[in-house]
């Protein structure tokens, strides 16, 4: 915890977090489960008058729930919400539960951390990197969060999981992205054709680093000659570069699967299918 000691402020291993940082977690902290007791408090009031045959109160307080963590924009806050006992029924005779408008269940974000995530990835961070940036934006324990939905497309492993996933998407992140929502829509078939080649393959083709690599040597030669001085000379010197750098490439993982690609070998979620044939496969997106 921290100590004021005179008019300085010291740290005593609050998650690396300075005064500042620790008096707005506390306060998001305390603000929260104040506002979580006045819910209560209201729903309580608004059925006081409701009794049982035997004059006792329909509607209650029950304790407390099992402590979670919830992540906000302050950080991530521990906070164990109250729970209400409604025995009163409704016209259909279905028990009325109380649900916090505030902390509904199961959530464990805010609205606007979720936000953060397709921003991050579209701003060209990796989904591997999330947890690092996301520690690092709000406490170790925001390092669970993940982009969930775009890697749950992208990893799945069947075609239900695939779709699974793709509507999950549109359905958290359609009102506010409706463009980027109906082009992945529309273009989930294109993008997922990784899924016909064979799995080995698909490490590979989920990313541009096959390219990317490669070129990262004749990138930096360009840097440092400032200029190849023609069209001509520039390929040649690529070509050279690449020719020389190829001893130390390794090769693709499934390599011996290439020759059964080209020939049109059917693979179904990345499993060959023995005795069957395509036409050549399309490129991968």
């Amino acid at each position: 915890m921290l100590r004021v000691v005179g008019d300085e402020a010291v740290e005593d291993g609050v998650d690396g977090r300075s005064m500042l940082d620790e008096i707005a977690h506390e306060g998001a902290r305390r603000m929260l489960v104040a506002a979580l007791e006045t819910e209560v408090a209201a729903y309580l009031e608004a059925h006081r008058d409701e009794r049982d045959e035997d004059g006792h109160a329909l509607v209650v307080r029950n304790g407390k729930g099992r402590t979670r963590k919830v992540t906000v924009g302050t950080g991530t806050i521990p906070v164990s919400a109250p729970r209400v006992n409604d025995r009163r029924t409704d016209q259909d005779g279905e028990r009325c539960r109380f649900t916090s408008r505030i902390l509904p269940p199961y959530m464990r974000r805010s609205p606007k951390v979720a936000e953060v995530l397709p921003v991050l990835y579209l701003r060209g961070l990796s989904t591997g990197d999330f947890r690092e940036a996301l520690a690092a934006l709000l406490g170790d324990d925001a390092a669970g969060l993940s982009a969930t939905n775009i890697a749950e497309v992208m990893y799945a492993e069947t075609p239900r999981a695939r779709a699974r996933g793709v509507k999950r998407f549109a359905t958290d992140y359609g009102p506010k992205y409706p463009k980027a929502v109906t082009t992945l829509e529309k273009d989930a078939d294109v993008l997922l054709t990784f899924f016909d080649f064979p799995a080995e393959h698909w490490k590979h083709l989920r990313t541009s680093n096959v390219i990317e690599s490669p070129f990262a040597t004749v990138r930096l030669r360009q840097r440092v000659t400032k200029g190849a001085g023609s069209r001509t000379k520039g390929l040649l010197m690529a070509y050279k570069l690449l020719e020389m750098a190829q001893a130390r490439w390794r090769k693709l993982d499934g390599a011996h699967l290439l020759p059964l690609v080209r020939a049109g070998i059917t693979f179904v979620d990345g499993i060959r299918q023995d005795g069957k044939a395509t036409k050549p496969k399309p490129k991968a997106a």
